[in-house]
């Protein structure tokens, strides 16, 4: 049997979050992508360190800080 727990739907959890939301924390999620987050104008903080990632959607203007080591990043966009 499988532990039902253990897989984790980013994009379920996105939805769920109001637009305004300050600090989505997605770290140690066993993901491999992100969804587009342009729809959170007023993100500052982005934690998403200890994933599978291979790169990152393009990110709001206005983001402060951003955690993402231990991942498996090839390259990334700057503004």
């Amino acid at each position: 049997l499988s532990n039902m727990n253990s897989y984790f739907d980013i994009e379920e959890y996105l939805n769920k979050l109001p637009d305004n939301i300050t600090t989505i924390d997605v770290s140690n999620k066993n993901i491999t992508t992100i969804p587009s987050l342009q729809r959170f104008t007023n993100l500052k903080n982005l934690y998403c360190q200890d994933n599978f990632l291979t790169f990152l959607p393009d990110l709001p203007n206005n983001l402060e800080i951003l955690y993402c080591y231990n991942n498996k990043l090839k390259y990334l966009k700057v503004p």
